[in-house]
Formats: structure tokens, sequence, C-alpha cells
């Protein structure tokens, strides 16, 4: 896990399940940043990753965070892409008043709809099959209640248009949806953009 040095205590906390280099940015907007790699990746232990693993990674990850001092658990904000945006819904389901509000980016609706796209039929119908214990984020995103932002972008080659559209609709009427048309899947924040001013109004 990598914990950024605070700034100041008792600011606004930002808890991302991302590539550090899409949120560094928020750093330097005065926001304590903390980010973590998941088991199997970079400097954690463990063999590979799973949807089942990066749950209990980012639990991990909240509960650590909530041991610091200098930390105010009740400003916390969670921001993940992709299955980091998975994990993200799981914690807000398992935590509904933990955090002061999520965004994600690039989540999906069903597994079944993300694995098709992403393996085509045949490996795609194997890989649901295989990981239908994994209960599908349409199930949490039509129990939320706090705050919430999804961000859209246009380009997006790994997560279907349609898994999106039910995303949107299963989501609570007062979330904020932000639409980048040349953003690319997991690349909204790879260079400055109109979501970095929403990002930083919404917080």
């Amino acid at each position: 896990m990598l914990l950024k040095k605070l700034r100041e205590p008792f600011s606004t906390s930002i808890l991302a399940d991302t590539h550090f280099t899409q949120i560094a940015w928020l750093v330097a907007s005065g926001y304590n940043v903390f980010s973590y790699d998941p088991t199997g990746c970079g400097r954690s232990e463990g063999d590979s990753i799973n949807l089942s693993s990066i749950n209990d990674d980012i639990e991990t990850a909240y509960q650590t965070l909530l041991e610091r001092k200098d930390i105010d658990p009740n400003r916390i904000i969670g921001f993940g892409q992709d299955a980091g945006a998975y994990a993200l819904l799981h914690l807000a389901d398992t935590h509904p008043e933990g955090l002061r509000a999520i965004i994600m980016d690039s989540i999906w609706a069903t597994q079944k709809g993300l694995f098709l796209k992403r393996y085509g039929p045949g490996l795609g119908h194997l890989f649901y099959a295989l990981m239908a214990k994994d209960p599908d984020p349409i199930e949490s995103l039509r129990r939320l209640t706090l705050p919430t932002a999804f961000m859209v972008c246009d380009i997006n080659e790994l997560v279907p248009k349609k898994e999106t559209e039910e995303v949107l609709k299963a989501a609570p009427s007062d979330a904020e949806i932000w639409r980048e048309a040349k953003s690319q899947h997991m690349r909204t924040f790879a260079e400055p953009t109109i979501c970095q001013h929403y990002f930083l109004t919404f917080v």
C-alpha cells in the first residue's frame, strides 16, 4: 500500500483504487490521497487479482485509513476506475455511512455483460460461469444512498455502452454524470479535462 504524506490534519482525504498517475494532480490541488496496490499488483503480495480479492483490499485500505489519528473519518471520499470502481461500490454498499461520497469511472452493470464484451462469446460465458458468485454491480447501485458521481467517456472499448446505460438507470436520481467525449477507457485524468473541474467542485 502507498500512503502519500498528508498535507494537513483533518482535510478531505481521497481513498483511490486506480493508477496513481491518474490522481496525482489531486495532491497538488491540496487533497490527501491514499492509494494502494491491489493483491498481485505492484508491491503487494499475492499471485493474481480477482473481484473477491479487490473487495478485501479496499476494505483493508479503508480500515487502515480510519486508524490514522490525523484523518477525519467524516471527510473520506472514494474514487475508483474499472475494477477499482467495482471494489469501491462494494465498500459503499457494506459501509453506507462510512464515506462522504463516491466517484466511479468505467463501472459496469452486470458481470455477464462485461465478460462477453471483453472476452467474446466463448471465453466470456466461461468466465461468467466461473465468477457467477460475485454479485452484479447493479444490485449495489440500486441501494446507493450517498452522494455519487459517474465519469462516462464516449470511447470505452472495454465497458459496453449498454452496460453504462443500465448503470445510469439504476443510479440514484440525484447522481452526477460527468461526460468526457474525447477520453478513452480509464484515461479521463491522463490529461487535463473538464472532469477534473467537476471532481474538484464535487469534493
